[in-house]
């Protein structure tokens, strides 16, 4: 008996060396062996856990398995024994990698003696093994029937397994179906958790668990109910946490966690309720992220006032934050948005010609946004002066002002557009600023036909003047579009192509065939035409380009090879298959019983003449 004290006491003190060659003294007659072997096979099990090389692991396992295995074999083992036995020699075949071997062992410890620590301490065991097996669901079970027939908690707390450790086992199992992504099977663990974990545990798990969740849905529309569900859940829990330990460490943490989390749930109003309380407490030098995520909010409910506030509070703040760049890009989109262009513009510069650098996405945006801001600006302009033109041809001189305004304003927008191109050669949008571009060239040519034709009195020079700056208009037009098909056909070879790329591609070519044919310069458009009827064979784009082919022939007087290009479009009209006909409507402005009605009327005229 006394040499068993000094062997625990060696144990105790780690020296398992020593207290493996003590056990030897104990008689194998003697009572006290099973618990000798006991000990022994412990001492050889630590061993294990110590040993730096994977023979020394194996020797060890092998020799704790031997003393567990004898101890079971023997009839005259006492139960107390017996249960402390299964349950080191499951977690000896845990080790040994036996996971199968270790999940019977365990389980059948855990169902026997229900109201025994070594049942508990098996059930616990069992949960981890199954989860090392990627048996995820049946520990799951295995948790669900621990929880609902576990005692009273002072039966199973022990001085080798205290409710402290029982918590933290539990706890960290889930946090390892976390860590794993498998966050489906950590939230039915965590709502599953036994009644010796409370309810910080569970918010603890379900707050970081379900905001990892929400982050990891992909953005799409289809996700996003769900997505924001998640994140909601993960502000409730960190909501909770604050709210029942105001005085914890990481209270801060987790209120700024509760307002993110409220906001990307879309429950604006919790998270900005959160936010008062946030900025109440937060020295002032913090206080502008948090003025930051309350104009965010407000933005999304459509409260732009009160945004333009919050984020004006940034700015007169006097503190050094970089949110002041934030604040001025987003001031400036909401100024946009009022049709407020010199105060928008104002904001864009100073981000632009300030302390950042190019390198900043901030200042990228702030280029980006400059840039459309132009472009809008420019094409509402002309729209409102050739509405007013077309309404009242008398005042066409009096919007000459107007015109040559939105004229500035387009030319500034493509040089802001080139200027994003060249430093920014592989941001995402950079064929649909190229779309832009192209489309500020052609509406930009208004201006120089407008003062051709009203101007019919100035000298030569200055004909031939606007007739160059007309003329360099149209060609960088055709480049800009030629340029945008290039590198979308390049880059189609490359990744698969997508709807909006599809779009463009075609808007890119029939861009610059138009322009041809606008431009009167019919045997280049033909030639254009034709580029695009080879692209989108036997689809609705062909037929609009064999139209426009047959138009061109038209003008050119070859009547012979019109009747040719209109009788193609009727033969290609019934080689498109019918699941293209949604896009007749989308892409072409007749549906496909138009388009056999409009070919038949043109052939029977040309016939007719």
């Amino acid at each position: 008996r006394a040499d068993l004290k000094e062997i625990q006491t060696l144990i105790a003190q780690e020296n398992y060396d020593a207290a493996y060659a003590l056990h030897t003294k104990i008689p194998e007659e003697s009572p006290y062996r099973p618990n000798a072997d006991l000990l022994a096979g412990r001492c050889q099990f630590a061993l294990a856990k110590q040993a730096d090389t994977k023979e020394k692991k194996d020797l060890a396992l092998a020799a704790a398995e031997k003393h567990f295995n004898k101890i079971l074999e023997s009839p005259k083992t006492a139960v107390a024994v017996r249960r402390q036995t299964n349950l080191e020699h499951g977690k000896t075949l845990r080790e040994m990698g036996k996971l199968s071997d270790a999940v019977s062992h365990l389980s059948i410890l855990r169902l026997s003696s229900h109201y025994e620590p070594e049942s508990l301490a098996a059930g616990i065991e069992e949960i981890e093994t199954l989860v090392d097996a990627n048996r995820v669901e049946d520990a799951i079970d295995t948790l669900e029937h621990i929880t609902k027939n576990i005692g009273r908690i002072e039966c199973y707390e022990t001085d080798w397994f205290p409710v402290s450790s029982m918590r933290n086992r539990i706890v960290e199992t889930c946090r390892r179906l976390i860590q794993a992504k498998d966050y489906a099977a950590a939230a039915r663990y965590a709502s599953n958790l036994p009644s010796f974990c409370d309810a910080l545990d569970r918010l603890r798990l379900e707050s970081e668990l379900y905001e990892l969740w929400g982050e990891s849905v992909p953005i799409r529309p289809e996700n996003e109910p769900k997505k924001q569900e998640y994140h909601r859940t993960a502000a409730k829990a960190y909501e909770s946490l604050t709210n029942r330990l105001p005085r914890a460490l990481e209270y801060n943490d987790w209120l700024w966690r509760a307002i993110e989390n409220y906001r990307k749930g879309g429950a604006y109003r919790e998270s900005n309720a959160l936010l008062e309380r946030f900025l109440s407490l937060e020295p002032r030098i913090n206080q502008p992220k948090g003025h930051f995520v309350r104009a965010k909010n407000l933005m999304s409910m459509d409260r732009d006032q009160e945004a333009m506030q919050s984020l004006r509070n940034i700015i007169n703040s006097h503190v050094e934050t970089p949110l002041i760049y934030d604040a001025r890009l987003d001031l400036a989109k909401l100024y946009a948005e009022e049709d407020a262009f010199d105060e928008a513009r104002q904001w864009l510069l100073e981000n632009l010609s300030g302390d950042l650098r190019p390198e900043s996405p901030i200042w990228r945006e702030s280029l980006f946004e400059l840039g459309s801001m132009l472009y809008s600006k420019g094409e509402k302009q002309l729209l409102n002066a050739k509405s007013e033109i077309e309404a009242n041809p008398s005042k066409t001189r009096e919007n000459f002002t107007k015109v040559e305004a939105s004229f500035e304003f387009l030319k500034e927008s493509i040089d802001r557009m080139d200027e994003f191109l060249r430093r920014f050669e592989n941001d995402p949008r950079r064929f649909q600023i190229l779309y832009q571009m192209a489309k500020a060239y052609r509406l930009a040519l208004f201006w120089p036909d407008l003062q051709l034709r009203e101007n019919r009195s100035v000298n030569e020079d200055t004909i031939n003047t606007l007739k160059s700056q007309r003329k360099d208009l149209v060609v960088k037009a055709r480049g800009v579009y030629r340029r945008l098909r290039e590198e979308i056909l390049a880059s189609n070879l490359r990744n698969p192509s997508t709807a909006d790329s599809d779009h463009l591609l075609r808007n890119s070519y029939f861009g610059e065939a138009d322009l041809y044919f606008f431009e009167e310069e019919y045997d280049e458009a033909i030639i254009a035409y034709t580029d695009a009827a080879n692209r989108f064979i036997n689809e609705p784009e062909a037929l609009e380009a064999r139209k426009q082919i047959a138009l061109c022939q038209k003008q050119l007087g070859k009547t012979q090879d019109c009747l040719r290009s209109l009788e193609l479009a009727r033969d290609l009209l019934q080689r498109i298959p019918p699941e293209k006909d949604y896009k007749f409507r989308l892409v072409t402005p007749h549906d496909r019983a138009g388009w056999d009605q409009y070919l038949t009327s043109m052939i029977a005229e040309l016939k007719t003449n």
